[in-house]
Formats: structure tokens, sequence, C-alpha cells
């Protein structure tokens, strides 16, 4: 006949791990012995959980070459030897680990376990397409719920990091700085793309930026653009806007946080060469069209003529206009009063 049995019953005079009141208890232990001496906070508890479990194979390694025995055999006195050289080792080498000052390190008691982290998100959607510039849940330069260190957010991140958003964009110098609109206005030769010919010529059929020449100059190398342009699994284009069209608000030394959003509906919708959003693999945000942190100053001498890097240009430099890099092959000069720099 079969018993059931409660949970209580089963865990009855096993008494609950607390493991707070564990750490502590490790590290006065291990204070005593002068090893955690020179570490402090954190640094003091890690190092005890791993002198523990240096101990705890210790203990294994003699049993077994003890035969299993409560006698010393002959051959316990040399894991006797290590013991004096086992535990400075590892109080040196985890010890001075570069590690320990840039990620969070966590030892483990046995062999699997859990890890928990705390991750940080954005509480408000900050630059969007409102006059104000406040963003919402579909566009916006910082999403609300988003992770402030990278991409994916939360538990997502099992997944692995994609070295994208939050830190990666340079979150910490525009999340906090007043956003406003500025709309775009029609302007001839716009979007464009360079090639590799020394004289710049501007191309706006259609196309792709190149990885070399011009266009990779212009796009800075990333190698994430790059690796895309070489597979012939992406598309980029240039956008030219001229900084008196971007409002008296601009700053000019904030180029990197400005970014391009769709207001209304633009014929290139229609067409199968269309300008896309780049995506949480290459930066935070939501709906935003432009890299970010290809964001760059340039003047020009005519509307279709070369073109050169200016990073202190000003709304009064003749010829300043902003450079993007979008994702796509084509925009029409028409299609550029649907979209709004933020």
């Amino acid at each position: 006949m079969s018993k059931k049995f409660t949970l209580d019953q089963l865990t009855e005079g096993i008494r609950q791990r607390h493991m707070g009141s564990h750490g502590r208890r490790l590290t006065e232990k291990w204070t005593r012995t002068g090893l955690l001496r020179g570490l402090d906070g954190v640094h003091r508890e890690n190092m005890a959980q791993l002198l523990e479990n240096q101990a705890g194979q210790i203990l294994r390694e003699q049993n077994t070459l003890g035969g299993g025995g409560m006698s010393p055999s002959a051959s316990s006195g040399d894991i006797r030897g290590f013991t004096n050289i086992a535990f400075p080792i590892v109080r040196r080498v985890f010890g001075g680990l570069v590690a320990n000052e840039l990620v969070s390190i966590q030892p483990m008691s046995l062999p699997s376990g859990l890890l928990f982290y705390l991750d940080y998100t954005y509480g408000t959607n900050i630059g969007g397409t409102a006059t104000t510039g406040i963003g919402t849940d579909s566009k916006s330069i910082y999403k609300k719920g988003a992770s402030i260190y990278n991409n994916p957010t939360g538990k997502g991140i099992q997944s692995g990091s994609l070295g994208a958003g939050g830190q990666y964009d340079l979150a910490g110098s525009g999340y906090s700085r007043v956003h406003s609109r500025s709309n775009i206005t029609t302007v001839a030769n716009a979007c464009f793309v360079l090639g590799s010919s020394a004289t710049q010529s501007r191309s706006t059929t259609a196309g792709s930026v190149a990885s070399t020449g011009a266009d990779g100059r212009f796009a800075q190398f990333d190698p994430q653009v790059t690796s895309k342009v070489d597979s012939e699994s992406g598309t980029f284009r240039f956008l030219a806007v001229n900084l008196g069209a971007l409002g008296s608000d601009f700053d000019p030394t904030a180029v990197k946080e400005c970014a391009l959003l769709l207001t209304g509906a633009a014929g290139f919708n229609a067409s199968a060469t269309d300008l896309a959003v780049p995506g949480e693999t290459f930066q935070g945000g939501a709906a935003v069209y432009n890299i970010r942190r290809l964001n760059q100053l340039i003047t020009s001498s005519s509307a279709g003529g070369a073109i050169t890097s200016a990073p202190m240009a000003t709304r009064s430099t003749s010829g300043a206009a902003l450079l993007m890099v979008l994702s796509g092959t084509a925009i029409g000069s028409t299609d550029l009063s649907a979209f709004c720099v933020s």
C-alpha cells in the first residue's frame, strides 16, 4: 500500500540554509587564517567561498587517497604538503584577477546553481516625435523598460549579450538631456552613396554604401556595417541634413544623440527598396532609422559636392550638415518631410 508524504514530513529535521548567515560564517572562519587580509566588502566574501571550495576539494582528495577510511594512508602526507601552497595560490591568483574590478563575480559552492543579477532599466521614453522630444513605446531613442547596460533586456540575456544598446550607446550622456524635434525639409541629393571615387560624387540611384573607399571612411569602417556589406546581408545609405534645418535647439556637441524618426507616411514604404530600422542588434531605442554612433558633422560646398569631416562645425558654418548612416537603399527627397530628427 502506497503512502503519501507531505513536504513537511520529507524536510523534517532539515535546517533552512540562510545564504547571508552562511557567508558571514565563512568570512569569519577564513579571516582568522589571515588569507583575507587586504580585501574588503564583497571581495572578502568571494574569497572566503573560494577558499572553502578549495578546502572541500582537498578533503575529498584526501579521502580518496586514504581509501575512504578514517586513518591516513602513506600518500596522505602529499596532500598535507599541498595544503601549504594551495590556499596561498587561490588567494594570490583569484585575488589579483582584473575581472573583480570590471564585472560581477559570484563564486559557486556547488558544480551548478543559480546566479542572480540586477538589471536597471529606463523609467521613461526619451527622445521621440513629439515637439517636446518625449518618446513613446513605439518611437523613442531611450525606450522605457530597456536595459541601461545592453541589449537584450532581463532574462533575454540568457541567449547572450548583443553588445549594443545601453552603455554601448554611450547612454549616460543623452538620457538626461532635454530633447526636441526638428522637421526635415526637402533637399536634393540628401540621400546618397559615395563609392570609392576620389571625387566623392554623390550617387542618388539605387545602391549601397561600400566597405572601402570614401564610403568606408565616412561609415567610419564600423565593423558591424562592414561585415553586413561584405557578406551582402545588409545595405546602407548616407543622409545629410543641413544644420540650419535642425532648429535653434540643436547641440552640435551631442551629434551621437540625434535620431531619425518617422512622423508620417513616406512614399518609399511602397517600394521594395525601403529604409529599415537597424534593430536591437545595432543599438537601443525603438524605430530609430539611423545608426546613432556613426553620426558626424560634415561640410560641403554644394548640395551634390564632395564632403569633408568637420567635427567642430556649428550652425553658422557654411555648408555644415549632419551626416547619418541609414539601413536600406532608397529614399526620395520628397519623402524627407515624413521624418524628423530628435
